[in-house]
């Protein structure tokens, strides 16, 4: 059973939330109280450790910043949430050595089953992420995963979401090193929606199938 605390941190610069976390690892131990952070970003690129460069065509004056999660190049900005699971998954993993997997399978799914709930059909693909399954947008991405895992097994980075967003800076790169990708967000996807109430059921998802 994971004991998690829920923070919702509303709007901030990435490079403060960058900083936080990195503190919350180095001061870590096997006590602390495992969190989630919700976090709304102001427009920036962020490059993962397996970025190239190149992959961002040109950045508009929108600040780039280098990171330690995976991944390639993405954007954030507002109205998309960003879930950081600042998780010890020590215990779990000595039990079970594939369970790596199967938290990034947990978090995968708590997106597809959170968008279902709006009517929204999503999958995976072999590229990190989840993507529309079916009409207009079929195998447009919606929801970009990068993590990091120290070598205690503690996690953090985690997952975006875009929810009512302007999508255009996602044309300034190739997002996660992909040339012919669409981007989307739930608003255009379902116009009725609540960033509070995707947010709510969100957690419920994770935390549901985190203490399955």
């Amino acid at each position: 059973m994971f004991n998690i605390n829920i923070i919702d941190k509303g709007k901030e610069d990435y490079k403060i939330t960058f900083k936080k976390m990195i503190n919350f690892i180095k001061k870590r131990n096997k006590n602390t109280i495992n969190e989630i952070w919700i976090v709304e970003h102001n427009p920036c690129f962020t490059l993962g450790l397996n970025a190239n460069i190149k992959n961002i065509i040109n950045a508009h004056n929108i600040p780039i910043i280098k990171t330690d999660r995976g991944g390639d190049v993405t954007y954030h900005g507002p109205g998309q949430i960003v879930i950081y699971f600042l998780l010890n998954l020590f215990k779990k993993i000595i039990k079970n050595k594939f369970y790596l997997f199967k938290f990034i399978n947990i978090l995968e799914n708590s997106i597809i089953d959170t968008l279902k709930m709006y009517n929204i059909n999503s999958k995976k693909k072999k590229k990190p992420g989840i993507y529309i399954s079916n009409g207009f947008w079929k195998n447009a991405k919606i929801a970009f995963l990068g993590l990091k895992i120290t070598k205690k097994y503690y996690t953090y980075h985690g997952i975006s979401l875009n929810i009512n967003m302007n999508l255009k800076p996602f044309e300034y790169i190739y997002p996660c090193g992909c040339k012919n990708i669409k981007i989307v967000d739930i608003k255009t996807l379902n116009s009725k929606i609540s960033k509070k109430n995707i947010k709510k059921n969100f957690i419920k998802k994770i935390i549901y199938y985190l203490n399955k």
